[in-house]
């Protein structure tokens, strides 16, 4: 195959990734971390930013990395004019940046990502442009699918789901009652009153953040300059029915607050009626009533609505889930001097915790456990680029262990945020000479259990993400024996707390482990399992729980 043709493979499947991970979340602040850390993992960036056009149309920094608060001040100054793009690559020339590209859905324009120089001062070439443009396009619809799931989300958060006291209308509210649709129920109550009252001419607004309309036979335009110009009559919660002049002028009679408890939902906008009777004070408590039965039916149906998506999201995340253990290896390799076994148990649907077991060159096996800080999707995505950099760093032919760590730490350093970091173990088990090599970067010290004896792995360095490598990783050889055990573990296993708030404890797994008399890694592993599960019997596991277990033929 030839290179180009190997690299288009490897873009396709970053591409798919990709997708298939901002897929898995509607925020659109996970959306675009994930985009610039993608692009930052791929080609070794560590400056950039995206900016998004607010609802005022006018840009903001909604994420960067690498660059200076500065930066978001100068953006918040810009407004949309003519020499938008012009004034925009003034500002990334000043803080030293180097690309830009338009984020657009369709044909309108999204906002701006800007790019720092490669670390290597190498220039993208056309291939990587159109590998940029390929993963803008994939974003673009996630990030306005994302910005309109966070429009509706904020609305939803301001929706009161308890219910007023009905009056009366027992049929009608039987009626409502299986209505989930907003559109149905404004119909409904609508036909209601209308029959009733022979009105021709009607209006039904519903008020959030902004005024919405549902039904309506006035002009929509003047409709709206009647609810901007008078907000603070329309929407007086102690008032239950508003005329005005104002009103009046435009052909309406009665305006009727859509109310639920004490809150304006909505607003009812009644033309004259056909025998030019006006409306008595029992006429408007009746249209009252059916409006409250219809505000009721329509918040209903809001938080139905709100109920699937909250469904969708749901399911996103077991897919996620799915995509993240198929990153977990689920064959381990068959080895002539060593047998190894491994479990994951998120507390989650998405893991925190990591191992993987790498074939190097030569007869070596890479084997790794981390944990990174947090739960849910942030840790899960921390996990994702982490293994990405593990397995570009294992394809190296001159390995080396100690040097890796450094680069590693340095990697996942430009690519965390919000204080994250990551604890993790390392080592190459060479299958003919029985040795094993690793750092421990700030991880739970594995066991070397030998003729029940304890040796705790300890050397290595710092936890990796907190900072820039200043003081080198170091490494170290341990002769490996026949009938030895190593244990790898997360703190999810000594951490695990019983019904009083008691811990596992490093003693008892020690304690268990140095005194196992199995002949198998896969018993030894069953036996720590059983030995937690009795510990937490009726708890629920609070922790993602990851344990690797080697033992030397």
């Amino acid at each position: 195959m030839l290179e180009s043709e190997k690299i288009l493979k490897r873009n396709i499947s970053a591409l798919i990734d990709f997708s298939n991970k901002i897929n898995s979340n509607l925020d659109v602040d996970f959306t675009l971390r994930n985009l610039l850390l993608t692009l930052f993992a791929k080609f070794f960036i560590t400056k950039g930013a995206i900016l998004l056009y607010n609802s005022k149309n006018l840009l903001e920094n909604r994420f960067s990395k690498g660059i200076s608060e500065t930066f978001s001040e100068e953006i918040s100054k810009l407004n949309e004019n003519e020499n938008e793009i012009e004034n925009l690559e003034n500002l990334y020339q000043k803080y030293n940046l180097k690309y830009i590209f338009e984020i657009k859905h369709s044909e309108n324009r999204l906002g701006f990502l800007i790019l720092g120089n490669r670390i290597n001062k190498e220039q993208l070439s056309n291939d990587d442009f159109d590998f940029i443009q390929s993963i803008l396009n994939i974003a673009a619809t996630s990030i306005q699918n994302s910005l309109m799931f966070e429009k509706i989300t904020s609305i939803n958060q301001q929706l009161d789901s308890k219910i007023n006291q009905l009056n009366s209308l027992f049929d009608l509210a039987k009626e409502f009652s299986g209505v989930f649709d907003v559109k149905l129920a404004a119909k409904k109550f609508i036909y209601t009153v209308l029959g009733q009252f022979l009105i021709s001419k009607y209006s039904i607004i519903s008020c959030g953040s902004s005024y919405e309309i549902i039904e309506s036979k006035f002009d929509e335009n003047t409709i709206k300059q009647i609810c901007e110009e008078n907000r603070d009559i329309l929407q007086n919660p102690n008032v239950s029915s508003i005329t005005h002049s104002n009103l009046k002028k435009n052909g309406i009679e009665i305006a009727i607050p859509m109310k639920m408890k004490d809150e304006i939902k909505g607003i009812v906008f009644l033309g004259k009626r056909a025998n030019g009777m006006e409306f008595s004070k029992s006429d408007i408590e009746f249209i009252s009533s059916v409006a409250s039965l219809a505000t009721i039916s329509m918040e209903n149906g809001r938080l139905f609505n709100e109920f699937l998506e909250k469904k969708k999201i749901e399911k996103d995340l077991d897919l996620a889930r799915t995509i993240q253990q198929n990153l977990i290896p689920s064959n381990l390799p068959k080895l002539n001097n060593f047998e190894i076994s491994a479990i994951n148990k998120p507390a989650k649907k998405v893991s925190g915790d990591y191992f993987d077991v790498i074939k190097l060159v030569g007869n070596r096996i890479l084997i790794v456990i981390a944990d990174v800080s947090g739960k849910g999707m942030q840790a899960a995505l921390l996990m994702a680029n982490l293994q990405a950099f593990i397995k570009s760093l294992a394809r190296k032919s001159d390995f080396k262990i100690a040097e890796s760590t450094n680069i590693l730490n340095d990697l996942v350093s430009e690519n965390t945020i919000n204080g994250s970091f990551i604890t993790m173990f390392w080592g190459i088990l060479d299958d003919t000479n029985k040795t094993f090599e690793f750092v421990n970067a700030g991880h739970n010290p594995p066991l070397l259990i030998r003729n029940g004896n304890i040796e705790k792995l300890k050397v290595g360095g710092m936890i990796l993400g907190v900072m820039e490598t200043l003081v080198p990783y170091s490494s170290r050889i341990v002769q490996l024996n026949s009938n030895d055990f190593l244990y790898l573990f997360t703190d999810g296993i000594t951490e695990a707390m019983d019904e009083n708030l008691r811990e596992f404890s490093d003693e008892k797994f020690e304690q268990i482990a140095s005194n196992f008399n199995g002949n198998t890694s896969s018993q030894a592993v069953e036996k720590i399992l059983d030995e937690v599960s009795i510990h937490t019997k009726n708890v629920e596991q609070s922790d993602d729980i990851t344990l690797m277990i080697i033992k030397t033929n």
